[in-house]
């Protein structure tokens, strides 16, 4: 080596510039409880739960896994799921901004920014699934993280500051060694009057309660019935809050329960369509009718999902986007949606609400036909 060189190359960013670099490109807003929802769906997730606690929860530094993790013990936006975590979403969570979903065409949130999005709000995320509890604390460079079994963590009184953390009843969790569903609590970054506060390095804002519910919760509130047309899965979403100990719901939209389980069905259909690569020499459409129930009041949605290349021809035969897709280049599948409400409130049956008709001149044609045929023409107009 030339004694008048040196030393000279790529140089690896830290998880913290990682996290920060994301961050800018994903400002802090609506968006991110919209990230948590489709994680939520990508993993077959039928309901989904927020809560905001505005309580603190014991510092004792005797019953912390940390000293450092003091600071996390008091007001946290908590992520309930139906899903449960298997081995490949816990790497998934260790690789910053690298999703483990990313070959999978079927979910939507391929870039593992949804997680990541959540540190606008805190410095130390906490996952409880199946049976395990994790938290991660990436300013933390001896220890930027641990992983726990279950069966050992709300058993040993070492831990016990943590433990009412977790035991909402809300959340259904009673120490057991497996736990049936997945909860995140994110500590909100606050300065800590008592301990004087403390900087972080992740990104140096800190947000209020009151920032929270409007930032966060009054968007997904005015437009969570606009999501749910559009998930594979979730066909519930609720807002709570806890305050003295008290937990109170906010905010409810959901499929109407008498209709859950029909467009379960429904839907499970359209991802069997897209899941078994039915699409590649044929086209299809879905047609729902999806009765939104909010906070008690009704309204029907109609919902149309077009799947496929159709048959083929010499037209798409010259169509790159065809082309690459039959070179097995392209992951994407080739699916167009779109959502309305009819402004109907009007009771429509049970099993007549979905449809599914083979995209061809003739379907296309009736199309409407069909739908005046099986329900009542009020629904649309």
């Amino acid at each position: 080596m030339a004694s008048d060189g040196e030393k000279y190359g790529h140089k690896q960013m830290t998880v913290i510039e990682q996290i920060q670099g994301i961050l800018e490109k994903y400002p802090f807003g609506d968006q991110i409880l919209k990230e948590v929802i489709q994680n939520a769906d990508d993993a077959g997730a039928k309901e989904v739960k927020f809560m905001l606690d505005q309580d603190s929860h014991s510092n004792d530094l005797s019953g912390l896994v940390s000293p450092s993790l003091a600071d996390y013990q008091g007001p946290a936006l908590y992520s309930w799921n139906s899903a449960t975590f298997c081995e490949r979403d816990w790497k998934g969570i260790e690789e910053t901004g690298r999703s483990c979903k990313k070959e999978d065409y079927l979910k939507v949130g391929r870039f593992g920014l949804g997680f990541i999005s959540m540190y606008h709000i805190t410095d130390c995320p906490w996952i409880l699934s199946n049976d395990t509890i994790c938290y991660l604390d990436p300013q933390n460079l001896d220890v930027p993280g641990f992983r726990y079994p279950l069966r050992n963590f709300f058993k040993d009184r070492k831990y016990a500051s943590h433990h009412s953390c977790f035991k909402v009843d809300l959340f259904e969790y009673n120490g057991e060694s497996n736990y049936n569903g997945t909860l995140f609590r994110f500590p909100l970054r606050m300065v800590n009057d008592d301990r004087g506060g403390y900087t972080s390095t992740i990104i140096n804002e800190t947000r209020s309660i009151e920032e929270i519910k409007s930032a966060l919760f009054v968007p997904l509130i005015e437009g969570g019935d606009h999501l749910l047309p559009f998930l594979k899965y979730v066909d519930s979403i609720q807002i709570w809050e806890k305050v003295n100990n008290k937990v109170t719901l906010i905010h409810s939209v959901g499929v109407a329960e008498e209709f859950k389980n029909s467009l379960r069905i429904h839907r499970n259909e359209i991802t069997l369509f897209a899941d078994e690569k039915q699409y590649h020499d044929r086209s299809c459409l879905f047609v729902t009718l999806y009765p939104i129930d909010t906070n008690g009041q009704k309204n029907i949605w109609l919902v149309m999902n077009l799947l496929g290349f159709g048959a083929p021809s010499p037209a798409s035969s010259k169509n790159d986007f065809y082309k690459f897709y039959c070179r097995n280049t392209l992951k994407y599948i080739p699916w167009f949606g779109i959502a309305f409400p009819t402004g109907a409130t009007t009771q429509i049956s049970e099993k007549d609400h979905t449809w599914k008709f083979k995209w061809d001149e003739d379907s296309v044609a009736s199309l409407f036909e069909d739908i005046k045929t099986n329900i009542n023409l009020s629904l649309l107009t």
